[in-house]
């Protein structure tokens, strides 16, 4: 991510394909960064338990319910593909 001094915004996808360009007055951005930073670092609301909090799932495979997440400060991330044979070894359910 980048801000240029007329204010504009832009994001890279990593592989550096695609890219986002904004306005940043016409982005929440900044006022959110103001609103967070206000708020006691470990009494921040984890942004990932809204993101996944629909699809996550506990190391038993059972779905884990945003109750169960919202108290926990560490998260163990995998991605897996259903193509990739030590993917398929690893969680053979993906």
């Amino acid at each position: 991510m980048s801000i240029d001094r007329q204010g504009m915004v832009t994001l890279w996808e990593p592989e550096g394909k695609a890219k986002l360009t904004a306005q940043l007055s016409q982005t929440d951005a900044v006022a959110r960064a103001r609103e967070l930073a206000l708020i006691e670092p470990m009494k921040r609301p984890a942004r990932i338990v809204e993101a996944l909090k629909d699809v996550m799932v506990d190391s038993d495979g059972k779905a884990a319910t945003k109750a169960d997440l919202d108290s926990q400060k560490i998260f163990a991330l995998y991605y897996g593909a259903s193509w990739c044979g030590p993917c398929r070894s690893f969680s053979p359910r993906s």
